[in-house]
């Protein structure tokens, strides 16, 4: 996926201005920084499609499934962890092994029982994550995903991107302000701050 020369805003205040980059290689993770209001959520919704009237072109050429979990993913309340799982993945006769797998790295096991109305933000925050990964995306985009997280959830999901793409080649892109030394001192992350937007 690479980004050419985007430029989206008002005429007196431009959030990006002919922002150009390449998001192209598989199994990398970016991660964009930046104060509040800089425009981080803004280029991932663009990314995602969710924002059109822009000026430049998002190329997509190698990412045949895209997922992300951009504001309120969507989580029926009324329904329990395990319930929205089922709801959300696409073949309902998935082996659970991979699945299974996630619960564990995201530290959700004993957690899945309760309604989504009866959950911690910290819960429903690592649901949205698993959601966003079960069918295994070849891009994922998450806006702020360390909010409501302890540090050592912040280590295991750090881990499982770090993992996932090493191994299944799955890229990553998401803004945050919570800083991630696991992350950040990976060979296959890139650090964009959102000073280069304009």
């Amino acid at each position: 996926m690479v980004l050419e020369k985007i430029t989206f805003g008002f005429k007196n205040n431009l959030i990006l201005r002919n922002f150009s980059y390449d998001f192209s290689k598989k199994g990398s993770i970016f991660i964009i920084t930046g104060e509040n209001g800089s425009g981080k959520s803004t280029l991932l919704r663009i990314m995602l499609g969710l924002i059109e009237n822009y000026q430049g072109n998002v190329v997509n050429k190698i990412y045949e499934k895209i997922n992300g979990s951009i504001d309120s993913f969507g989580l029926f309340s009324r329904l329990s962890g395990f319930e929205n799982i089922t709801y959300f993945i696409e073949n309902k006769n998935k082996k659970s092994i991979y699945i299974d797998y996630l619960i564990k790295e995201l530290l959700l096991n004993g957690h899945l029982e309760k309604k989504v109305n009866e959950m911690s933000e910290g819960t429903k925050t690592k649901l949205s994550i698993l959601i966003a990964l079960i069918d295994k995306p070849s891009i994922v985009f998450f806006d702020e995903p360390f909010n409501s997280l302890d540090e050592q959830v912040i280590s295991s999901v750090s881990n499982l991107m770090i993992h996932l793409a090493d191994v299944e080649k799955t890229s990553f892109v998401f803004s945050t302000h919570i800083h991630s030394k696991i992350l950040e001192n990976n060979l296959n992350t890139k650090i964009i701050n959102s000073s280069q937007f304009k």
